[in-house]
């Protein structure tokens, strides 16, 4: 099962929170089959979300942080319950790259997923434990060589402060395996008028 690299649209699903059970995960199936019942959605994107350094001023948490489910398990049966493709996000930046390639063993052997995205470190501040997003492409690619494994990157249009231009990150990208790109929503309250 795949979709069109070109022209795609993609509906964006987060997977529930943990706290909320089996009630959550039902709920999050019934508003993913509301929203592809009319076959407008080309396949399902589910980010992977981690408790990241999002403090205000005074160094407190700007919303609370609740664990969520593995976006495989969500993306296995969406795939199953509704016959969409799905794109698993993948932050691997976490993981020395011995276990992001465990990692991605279990996604396309026991989950049948071969569509992901690759995500890296969310700030530099201090050293990671695993590999570069191209790093990662690399080895993923040379993992499973003669397969439909695709590989899609982040792009940040308007990275602030970055000597190295987006244009370029991405050229570097696409050597080392990237198939696709996804962009992350860029909002500035800047520039609302009223």
């Amino acid at each position: 099962m795949t979709w069109d690299l070109t022209g795609a649209t993609i509906l964006e699903v987060v997977p529930p929170t943990l706290d909320s059970g089996d009630v959550g995960f039902s709920k999050r199936l019934k508003r993913v089959e509301k929203l592809v019942s009319d076959g407008t959605f080309d396949a399902v994107n589910i980010p992977e979300i981690h408790d990241e350094e999002n403090r205000d001023a005074r160094g407190e948490r700007k919303k609370g942080f609740s664990t969520r489910l593995d976006g495989r398990i969500l993306g296995q049966k969406i795939r199953e319950e509704f016959g969409l493709p799905v794109i698993v996000n993948h932050v691997v930046a976490h993981a020395p790259l011995d276990r992001q390639i465990l990692w991605l063993h279990e996604t396309i052997r026991e989950y049948g997923i071969q569509d992901l995205v690759l995500v890296g470190a969310p700030h530099d501040r201090h050293p990671w434990p695993g590999p570069s997003v191209a790093e990662a492409n690399a080895a993923f690619k040379a993992e499973f060589p003669d397969s439909d494994l695709r590989l899609g990157n982040i792009c940040i249009p308007g990275r602030p402060g970055s000597p190295v231009p987006e244009s370029e990150r991405m050229a570097a990208k696409i050597r080392s395996g990237a198939d696709f790109f996804t962009t992350q929503i860029l909002f500035s309250t800047a520039e609302i008028r009223d």
